[in-house]
């Protein structure tokens, strides 16, 4: 198999490619490794996924090294429509769990918030990071609804 690239193999995997390699960084199926298995950068969802979701790939939003955030970047680059989640893990107990953490982090934050004797700036930090983070968590609570239905609706609506 001929080496490419990082950039040129970012490309191809964004454009479909199924294999290939570059510099400590490969396409195996629908997911494009920095380093070996242990570390997936990005995983192409199929047709079924995309259409429900309306994202076409998941990018791991993990840091690991400079060389890999270096890989993540060039890969990153040539998507459209992704979301990124911890270890592109697609699993839906895993993303149900992953929801519930993120909006058990947003009261966290709230209750840091509240304990504050002052509306000052350290309470609007708060209010950013409070918005930012139930953002996020909204955009992974959606697209767990749009990829598993209403079973994950019913599931993260009772939490």
């Amino acid at each position: 198999m001929a080496k490419f690239s990082n950039s040129v193999l970012a490309e191809k995997f964004s454009q479909g490619a199924t294999k290939g390699e570059g510099s400590n960084m490969f396409i195996k199926g629908d997911t494009i490794y920095s380093y070996g298995e242990h570390f997936p950068i990005a995983k192409r969802l199929n047709v079924d996924q995309a259409f429900s979701t309306s994202v076409k790939y998941v990018l791991n939003s993990e840091g690991y090294s400079p060389t890999t955030g270096k890989h993540k970047s060039q890969v990153s680059c040539c998507l459209q429509s992704y979301i990124e989640l911890p270890n592109c893990n697609l699993d839906e107990s895993y993303l149900r769990d992953y929801v519930v953490k993120l909006f058990q982090e947003i009261e966290e934050v709230r209750t840091k918030q509240n304990a504050l004797k002052t509306k000052g700036k350290k309470f609007q930090q708060y209010e950013h990071k409070i918005a930012e983070m139930t953002q996020r968590a909204n955009e992974v609570k959606n697209f767990t609804i749009a990829l598993y239905g209403s079973q994950a609706v019913q599931f993260i609506r009772e939490s």
